[in-house]
Parts: structure tokens; C-alpha cells; sequence
């Protein structure tokens, strides 16, 4: 089933009008060496991911750093160049940059994540790339495995974080500095992140990617990383637990003619259920998981209502009262705040009011190439599938917060645009995963 992929043209996305310069060491050759190297790779990229923001110290791009100049400095490996959709995609940051640097101009200050944003993405963007060309083992499989890992190593993060509060032994072990102490509650955990929502939205993203690299490499610790991800969505965000179940309902109905993908669900989610109850029973989940997690489902069962109070909070927040046409324009200068002072939460509101129209519609516009990118790097069913899952997922959690381009999530979007941009050029058309 995942055997058929394109002949990407030699015409589409070539280097046309490319800036280039390479240097390229030696490479492993036997291969254990080439295995060795992948499964460090994929290791490298996966703290990247969930690498967290210390002060001003962004570990995540101060990794990246490291790890291009040991490929320059030791490894004595350089290799860089700009294609049209590489250099397109700079060029919209850099205008976001200049866009948000004029709601600062107008307002004397400007949200530090709306200025700083676009400069962090577009140094992820040539770091990543200066990365990826060095390496020869990187491929599309390795940017799925590199998410994959992430979440599994958050998931584990997250079960220890749970148990050891249930146990009294701690309620703050790896709470990382971002996260806001004032909603570290026993009933859920974050792991390595700054949010519920960030948590939950790697863990979907995660278990998606490990369930198509499953479908081709076969391997049963990929199922093993599969279980441990679903149980950490059931004690993180309410959101991803539910897109999780629909998700998997939908995916189970699209393949209901290949067994081997809905099994592989039904094998991961039914067993898990099942000691989640046996653990309920014993008293070992906190009653509060429950009725969080479940809100949606209890409140239907009592009033038929499909909603939750944190969906009826967000529904009272969602307007666009404006008092200045310049907050059309270039947004009021403030973070999560609208012209009234009332706090907003969807990042759809957040970008309106923090530098107005024009920078949501290309700050939006560029998610839609990079998707669009990722989107076209395989004719492969299950991959576009994938994404067209990953766009549905990051638009509705979009909902809930800024999620989009925020750590962790927009490093995963990031790691996949530049696997597929660059990947092919590494003439890897036809072994992707």
C-alpha cells in the first residue's frame, strides 16, 4: 500500500535561479553506518522538537546551531542552497517582520511573539535546510520519524508527570519554565511543553506519523511508542483527545479495505480503554481526568448538549470589536488583548489584534504553502492523507490558541516543509519513506 510513489519531475521545484555552494565530507557507506547515522539523526531532530525555551535562550535553534557547526567545523561537511519556493517563503517572513516592526512604530510596543516569530522561523528555516543537505540518510521517513519520537519521549514525560502526583512524590518534575504553574493540575500534564494544547497536538500529530511509518517499516517498537502516545492524549488537552477519536474513526472508515491500517488502530485503541477502566476502578486515575476529559461526553449524556465549559468560554471570547480602523491595519500593539482589553484566545484573534489584517492573511497564507509543500512531496494515499488530517487538526486548534507556528508544532510543520523541499533533490524520488 505504500509502495507506489511519483516520479517528481525534474522540472518541479528544481534549483532554478538557486544560490549554491557545497562542500560534502565523507559519508557513512556500509550499511550499520548508515543506520546509525539515521537513527541519530532522527534522535537529534526530535530534541529539537521538544527542546525547551529557557529566558532568552532558544534551545530548540541553539541545537540546530550546534549540530550544523559540528557538520561544518568537525565533520568538515557544508552544503547550502535557495530554491524559488525556499526563497519565496523568506521573503513572506521578512515581510511579516516589517509588518509587525510598523505596529511597533504606530504603538510604541508590539507582542515580543508577533516581531520575534518570523525571525525564528526564518532561522529554523536555513538551519534546518543546512542540516538536511549534509546529511544523505534524511529523507521524508526521517522528518515523520523525528515527530514520532518526540511525541513518544513527551508521552513518557507525561505518564511519569501523572504518576508521580498521584503518588505525592511531585507535582513539578520537568514542568518546563514557559508553562503557566497556575493551571498544573493533578488530572492532566504537559510534559516537555509549555501547554496542554501543544502536548495533545504533538501527541495527534505524533501517533498519526508513527502509524504510516508502521505501514511500511513494520517494526513492533513503533507500536509500543503508538500505545504510550495514546495514553498520554487521554491526560492532556480535551481538544486533541477528541479530535483523536474522530480522527481514528475516520481513518478506520477511509481504509475499511485495508485491514492492516484500521487493525493497527483497533489493536492500539480498544486494549488501552481497557486498563484505562481497570485503572479507574482501582482508584489509580484521578476522578478529575475523567470529568475533564469526558466533559463533552457527560454533559451530552445529561443535557444533549456537545459542549464543554472551556468551548462555551471560548465562544463568549470569539468577537472582533474594534474601536480604530488602524487596528485593522496594524493591529492595537497588545498580546492576546483586543481594543477593550478583553483577553482573546484564538490565535485567529491573537494575529488580527496583535498587527491586523494583512499579517494574518499572509501569516496564514504561508501555512497554507508550507502544507501545500508537504502536501506534494508524495502521491502516496496515506501521506496526503496525513496532511490533509494535519491541515483540519492545526486550522480547528487554531480555535484554542496560537498553535500554528508555536514551538514544538511549528517545528514539526517546519522539519516536514524542509524534508520535502530538499529531500528530492538528494535523488530519494521514489524512497521517501
Amino acid at each position: 500500500m505504500m509502495n507506489n510513489y511519483s516520479e517528481v519531475s525534474r522540472n518541479a521545484n528544481v534549483l532554478d535561479k538557486k544560490i549554491d555552494y557545497c562542500s560534502v565530507g565523507a559519508h557513512p557507506n556500509n550499511l550499520a553506518q548508515k543506520e546509525t547515522v539515521f537513527s541519530l539523526s532522527v534522535f537529534f531532530l526530535s530534541c529539537s522538537i521538544i527542546a525547551p525555551k529557557i529566558g532568552v535562550i532558544d534551545l530548540p535553534v541553539a541545537w540546530l546551531l550546534l549540530l550544523v557547526l559540528f557538520n561544518i567545523l568537525i565533520v568538515r561537511r557544508y552544503c547550502y542552497y535557495i530554491n524559488r519556493n525556499m526563497l519565496l517563503l523568506i521573503i513572506m517572513w521578512a515581510l511579516l517582520f516589517i509588518l509587525a516592526s510598523t505596529t511597533k512604530l504606530v504603538y510604541g510596543s508590539v507582542a515580543e511573539v508577533v516581531l520575534l516569530k518570523p525571525l525564528r522561523q526564518i532561522i529554523l528555516l536555513v538551519l534546518l535546510s543546512m542540516y538536511w543537505l549534509t546529511n544523505k540518510s534524511l529523507n521524508i521517513k526521517s522528518a515523520l520519524a523525528a515527530i514520532f519520537v518526540a511525541a513518544v519521549l513527551n508521552g513518557i514525560v507525561i505518564m511519569a508527570q501523572y504518576g508521580l502526583e498521584a503518588a505525592g512524590l511531585s507535582d513539578e518534575w520537568l514542568i518546563m519554565p514557559g508553562f503557566d504553574k497556575n493551571v498544573n493540575v493533578m488530572y492532566r500534564k504537559p510534559g516537555l511543553t509549555a501547554g496542554y494544547p501543544t502536548a495533545g497536538l504533538l501527541a495527534l500529530i505524533g501517533f498519526f506519523s508513527g502509524l504510516l511509518l508502521y505501514t511500511v517499516i513494520r517494526k513492533r517498537i513503533v507500536l509500543v511508542g503508538l500505545m504510550i502516545i495514546t495514553l498520554s492524549i487521554s491526560v492532556t488537552s480535551r481538544l486533541a483527545f477528541y479530535l483523536f477519536i474522530v480522527s481514528s474513526i475516520l481513518v478506520i472508515f477511509l481504509n475499511i479495505q485495508r485491514p492492516e491500517v484500521w487493525k493497527i488502530l483497533m489493536m492500539m485503541v480498544l486494549p488501552l480503554f481497557v486498563v484505562v477502566v481497570v485503572l479507574i476502578e482501582m482508584d489509580i486515575v484521578h476522578h478529575d481526568t475523567i470529568n475533564v476529559m469526558y466533559e463533552l461526553f457527560i454533559r451530552f449524556s445529561e443535557t444533549g448538549e456537545l459542549s464543554t465549559e472551556s468551548s462555551d468560554a471560548l465562544l463568549e471570547s470569539w468577537s472582533f470589536n474594534i474601536k480604530s480602523v488602524s487596528t485593522l491595519l496594524v493591529g492595537n500593539g497588545l498580546h492576546a488583548k483586543n481594543d477593550f482589553m478583553q483577553t482573546v484566545d484564538a490565535g485567529y484573534q491573537i494575529n488580527m489584534f496583535g498587527a491586523g489584517i494583512p499579517f494574518s492573511i499572509i501569516y496564514y497564507l504561508i501555512f497554507l504553502m508550507y502544507m501545500q509543500i508537504i502536501y506534494k512531496a508524495s502521491i502516496n494515499k496515506n501521506y496526503r492523507l496525513f496532511v490533509i488530517f494535519a491541515v483540519i487538526i492545526l486550522l480547528v486548534f487554531e480555535y484554542k490558541g496560537a498553535v500554528i507556528f508555536s514551538r514544538v508544532v511549528g517545528d514539526c510543520i517546519v522539519i516536514l516543509v524542509i524534508a520535502s523541499l530538499y529531500s528530492r533533490n538528494k535523488r530519494q524520488d521514489s524512497n521517501f519513506f
